[in-house]
C-alpha cells in the first residue's frame, strides 16, 4: 500500500489515477529487494487476518502463526473445550479439516510464486546473480535439535550415508568389523574379558604395570629365596 501511496504523491494534476501498486506482495521481482531469501518466503509481507495481541491472548503457538490461524484458532479452541473428550475419541475433526484445506491452498500458493519466480529470472545474466545470496550458506543451521541427532542417527542406521554417492568418504561409517580385526582387541575389550568360568583375564603385562607382582628377583625377600 505504501508503494500506491507514492504513486499517488508522484501524480500531476489531470494525470490518470496510478494502478493500484501493493509493491512486493505479488511481484517476485521485487522480493529480493525486500529480502534476500524472499524467494523462497513468499508470504513474508502479506498481512494476516489475526493481530499479534490476539493470538497471544489465546495462545497460540509460534509455529502455527502463519495464514491459516484464523482457521487453526477455533480448532485449538475446541480441543481446549473438549479436553477431557479429546484422548481416545472423534471431536473437532471439521475445524482440522478446515485448517489443513488452509494450509494446503497456503502452500500450493507458495509453489505458484516461487516457480513464477523462477520463470522470471531463468534469462538473469552473471552480472544479476550476484544481487543473490550464496548459496553455500542457505539453510545452514547453527543449532541443531535432538530431533535432528534422531534423524541423523536413522539415516547412518539405515546405511543413506553409505549409498550416498555424493557423501565424501570422511562422512561415511567406517568398516568397523574390519576395524576390530585389524587391530586386534582394545584395552577396554582386554579388561572386560572373562574366561569360562568367570574369571577376570588379565594380561600379564597389565598385571606387572600396575601391581608391579611378581616382584622381581632381586627385590623378593631371602626367605623366599631359601
Amino acid at each position: 500500500m505504501s508503494e500506491f501511496l507514492k504513486d499517488l504523491e508522484r501524480r500531476r494534476p489531470g494525470d490518470p489515477m496510478p494502478p493500484m501498486n501493493l509493491g512486493p506482495y505479488d511481484n517476485p521481482l521485487l522480493w529480493n529487494m525486500v529480502d534476500p531469501y524472499g524467494a523462497d518466503r513468499s508470504h513474508q509481507r502479506r498481512p494476516i487476518s489475526v493481530s499479534r495481541n490476539f493470538m497471544e491472548l489465546h495462545h497460540i503457538p509460534l509455529l502455527y502463526r502463519d495464514h491459516c490461524v484464523h482457521r487453526f484458532l477455533p480448532f485449538a479452541m475446541c480441543h481446549k473445550n473438549l479436553r477431557p473428550l479429546t484422548f481416545g475419541g472423534t471431536t473437532c475433526h471439521e475445524f482440522e479439516e478446515a485448517w489443513q484445506e488452509c494450509r494446503a491452498f497456503e502452500r500450493y500458493r507458495s509453489q505458484l510464486m516461487k516457480e513464477k519466480f523462477m520463470d522470471l529470472t531463468a534469462k538473469y545474466t552473471e552480472d544479476d546473480k550476484h544481487f543473490f545470496p550464496n548459496q553455500n550458506y542457505i539453510s545452514v543451521p547453527y543449532s541443531l535439535n535432538s530431533h535432528f541427532w534422531a534423524m541423523a542417527a536413522s539415516c547412518r542406521l539405515a546405511g543413506m550415508d553409505d549409498n550416498d554417492p555424493q557423501n565424501p568418504l570422511m562422512q561415511r561409517e567406517p568398516n568397523r568389523a574390519l576395524m576390530r580385526a585389524e587391530f586386534g582387541p582394545t584395552n577396554w575389550e582386554k579388561k572386560m574379558a572373562t574366561s569360562v568360568l568367570g574369571y577376570k583375564i588379565l594380561p600379564p603385562k597389565m598385571v606387572a604395570d600396575n601391581l608391579m607382582y611378581p616382584l622381581p628377583e632381586d627385590k623378593r625377600p631371602s626367605s623366599l629365596l631359601e
